[in-house]
Order: C-alpha cells, then sequence, then structure tokens
C-alpha cells in the first residue's frame, strides 16, 4: 500500500486517501491544518470534518455541564476548530450551558489574544462557571471540567482552588470523584500531549504500549441519569487499565429493530493490560445497563 501511495501520480489528499482504502470526510480529523500546504478547497474540506467532529462530540455529552467542558477542550486543542464548533452548537436549550458558552465565545474570539495564552484564559474562567451554574450541579460541573481538562495545569490547579473552597454539599458528595480525575491527571501530565499527538498522527507508543479500543453497548431504555452513571462507572474501570484518550457515545442498531447506546473508548495500554481482560470484562459486565463489551 506504501509503495502504491508513494507511485501514485496524484498529490490530491481526498484522492491519496481513497487509494488508501479510507473514507477523506473522517481519516485526516485531528490533523493540524495549519501546518500542512493545502489547497484553499482542501482545507475547507478538511476543516469541516474537524469541525463536525466537534460538534458531534459536543452533542453526544448528555449533561449540560460536560458540554461546556468539551466546548472548552475543543477550543484549548485548536482554538479555530473549536470555535466553528461552538459557533454551530446552536439551539442550545439548558440555560447555564448557553450563557456559559456566550462567555466562553466572548473570551476566546477576541483577535486581541493570542492563542498561547488560551489555558490560562480558560482556567479564569473556572470560578465565573462555578458561580454561574445551578447551586446543585456544582458538583457536576467541576467533575465534568476535572475530567475534560484536568490534564491542563494552570486548569487542573483552578479546578483544585475552586473545590477546596467550596463549601457546597453537592460538591463533597462527588470530591473522591474529583480528586482522583485531578490526582491522575497530574500523575501522567503526558495525557495532554498523547491525545494531542494521536489527533495529528505524531504519537509513537513505547514498546510497552498499545492503543486499545473498547465498545460497550449499554442499554437503550437508560435514562440520562442512569446511563451517565453507567458511563463514568466504565470509564472508571478503564483509568485503572491505561489511559483514556478519547472517548464518543452514539446510537446503533447492531441487532434488528433493536437500539443500543454504544460507548466506544480509545485506550493507550500500560503493561500487563492483556493479562487483565478478563477481569475489566466481567468487571465492566456486571455494571447496571451494560448490555456487552468488545475489545479491539
Amino acid at each position: 500500500m506504501v509503495v502504491t501511495l508513494l507511485e501514485s501520480e496524484t498529490s490530491d489528499l481526498r484522492e491519496l486517501c481513497r487509494i488508501a482504502g479510507g473514507d477523506p470526510s473522517t481519516f485526516y480529523r485531528g490533523t493540524d491544518l495549519r501546518s500542512l500546504d493545502l489547497s484553499d478547497a482542501d482545507r475547507e474540506y478538511f476543516q469541516k470534518s474537524q469541525v463536525s467532529d466537534a460538534v458531534y462530540r459536543i452533542k453526544a455529552a448528555v449533561r449540560q455541564e460536560e458540554r461546556i467542558a468539551i466546548i472548552l477542550d475543543q477550543i484549548l486543542l485548536n482554538r479555530d476548530i473549536g470555535i466553528s464548533a461552538l459557533l454551530q452548537h446552536s439551539g442550545e436549550k439548558a440555560k447555564f450551558a448557553k450563557n456559559a458558552a456566550e462567555v466562553i465565545g466572548q473570551k476566546f474570539n477576541s483577535k486581541d489574544t493570542d492563542d498561547s495564552n488560551d489555558e490560562l484564559i480558560a482556567a479564569s474562567l473556572i470560578q465565573r462557571l462555578y458561580t454561574d451554574v445551578f447551586p446543585y450541579n456544582r458538583g457536576s460541573l467541576l467533575y465534568f471540567l476535572a475530567k475534560h481538562l484536568g490534564k491542563y495545569p494552570a486548569i487542573n490547579a483552578a479546578i483544585t482552588k475552586c473545590m477546596n473552597r467550596s463549601g457546597s454539599m453537592f460538591v463533597e458528595k462527588v470530591r473522591p470523584d474529583i480528586e482522583l480525575l485531578l490526582r491522575e491527571s497530574r500523575t501522567h501530565p503526558e495525557n495532554f500531549d498523547i491525545r494531542r499527538n494521536l489527533r495529528s498522527g505524531n504519537y509513537l507508543r513505547s514498546e510497552n504500549e498499545e492503543s486499545v479500543t473498547v465498545r460497550v453497548l449499554l442499554e437503550y431504555g437508560l435514562d440520562d441519569s442512569q446511563r451517565q452513571i453507567a458511563l463514568d462507572k466504565i470509564r472508571r474501570k478503564l483509568l485503572g487499565f491505561g489511559t483514556i484518550v478519547n472517548s464518543s457515545v452514539h446510537v446503533t442498531t447492531p441487532f434488528e429493530g433493536r437500539h443500543f447506546y454504544e460507548l466506544e473508548i480509545l485506550v493507550i495500554s500500560g503493561p500487563g493490560f492483556v493479562q487483565h481482560l478478563n477481569t475489566l470484562e466481567q468487571d465492566v459486565s456486571k455494571i447496571d445497563g451494560v448490555h456487552s463489551l468488545v475489545i479491539d
């Protein structure tokens, strides 16, 4: 295949992708387009693909607090893509998320702001978001901020400070989970680089690591709360076996006429992962709402 691509007379990235057997609309997702010498038509085509992917990730989140955390994460990974996704994520009905999205858009859409300061700008928003969210959702907000943004040192520190200053009973209920996520991010600061480099195709795993895709089918009849609880339990189980790089949820119909939620998680596994597969499968299968699990 490599020889075929090298001998090809075309330099069109979409055509090269088709020759390689890929889908041009998804093959280059995550690539930093700013570093490539592309025609205007190709740049527009691939940017639309990346924006669509970001919008999908935002809309796939059930809780409004998580949608805001994902928006910030997308902006920090690539401001142009993230802002475009934010603008396309229209029709937000949840009051907090709608107001928070407007604040984020104002902060990051300023032409006077240098991209290199984006992490500090996001960190400065943590207390504002905490103050604006409904009191009984403050624990959920800090949890999702820690989950998606804890890998950024300045934001990790801002979340920790906000949590320690909080006297909310709703924060105290989930404090152990928030602390776990923040600690995991501080212990493995390379998680951010792994995620960014995987999206750009630059990540080289060590000889003891491998990428594993975990697919879990959840019963379609779960309500929003039950589904979120199941998703969080699954992710916490996987944290014990490796580094979660990416995850997404969508509706699928693997059997005739029967719908499921499919959770797809990309994990960079550490040493001993294979030996513990049976334990992982058994633990995940016991979680309420889980129908089946497949590891590729």
